[in-house]
């Protein structure tokens, strides 16, 4: 839904083909949205479309590897949600089927107003030395789209466990602020909790937690701690703060763009960077060698989680 309204709003975009298999769903969605100019159940009729130029992967992780390698060879650019596969090797043979058309992940956290603020404060040094940073995700435990048939069709929900399905982002934003993991310890309380500690080669310490909770908001909070000050970012439909500043014990707010919906926002903002990529030959906001350490980070995660301890990564 939020892709679709993102591409509404582009004016970048002629036109969209939308494949979906559920023929409830793809009815409901073409009759929403006219910028759909038609709807198909094969994936194939997409890549044989000669008039597409840009496919938008929203499909389940375990099936977006095979789906964007058959469309970079069909000529496609390809725009993946991430997480963008199931494992870095997955990630990998994505990355080896570009040629002229190319692979962006894309990682809505990273248009997040106050994610967006701190990393500039941090960049200008005004947090010191980054030390420690923290990334906890409530989320509910069954998490509906709309549309017909939406309980029974709820993301995420891979069983690659909850740090895949909730904190792609984080693996992302912690190894930027901080540094590429060296090793990653996680840890289980349940079904409804994982947690997971990296440690970075200049002895700076990521911590991400994720919450299947039973009721409550939707939420994401975040602390960036350096050796001078920190910030508290977070993703919380009730809260007017979202970034604040702590300097000598004082807090501090930092005015940025609020909105209720501000993952919707990130999305919308994300995918029409990457369209201005594709349109310009430009970078993008992540680069896929980033992409692959983070999803590095989660398979190492994952170890863990098996084999209960830490966990070297090759490149940490």
């Amino acid at each position: 839904m939020w892709h679709l309204a993102a591409y509404v709003d582009s004016d970048a975009v002629k036109a969209v083909v939308l494949a979906e298999t559920d023929d409830a769903l793809r009815e409901s969605l073409h009759a929403r949205f006219g910028i759909i100019k038609q709807a198909v159940a094969d994936y194939a009729d997409v890549l044989a479309d000669t008039g597409i130029s840009v496919v938008d992967i929203c499909a389940p992780v375990q099936q977006r590897a095979d789906m964007a390698v058959a469309a970079l060879q069909a000529g496609k650019h390809v725009v993946c949600l991430g997480p963008p596969a199931s494992d870095a090797a997955e990630l990998k043979r994505m990355m080896a089927a570009e040629g002229e058309a190319r692979l962006f992940v894309l990682t809505p956290d990273l248009h997040v107003p106050a994610i967006e603020k701190a990393c500039e404060l941090l960049a200008e040094g005004e947090l010191g030395e980054a030390i420690l940073g923290s990334w906890v995700a409530t989320d509910w435990a069954r998490t509906p789209f709309d549309g017909p048939g939406a309980s029974e069709r709820c993301w995420p929900q891979t069983g690659l466990g909850l740090l895949f399905d909730r904190c792609y982002g984080a693996a992302v934003l912690l190894q930027r602020w901080l540094g590429s993991a060296e090793s990653v310890s996680a840890s289980s309380a349940g079904e409804r909790v994982e947690s997971a500690e990296m440690r970075t080669r200049n002895g700076a310490l990521g911590q991400m937690t994720a919450i299947a909770a039973v009721a409550g908001d939707v939420a994401v909070e975040r602390r960036l701690i350096g050796s001078d000050a920190s910030l508290l970012i977070r993703d919380d439909p009730e809260d007017e703060i979202t970034l604040g500043g702590f300097v000598d014990g004082v807090f501090q707010p930092i005015p940025v763009r609020h909105t209720p919906y501000v993952q919707r926002l990130a999305t919308r903002v994300g995918l029409q960077v990457l369209l201005e990529c594709i349109a310009g030959g430009g970078e993008p906001p992540l680069p896929n060698e980033e992409a692959l350490r983070a999803m590095e980070l989660l398979d190492a995660v994952r170890e863990s989680l098996r084999v209960g301890g830490a966990v070297p990564l090759a490149n940490g």
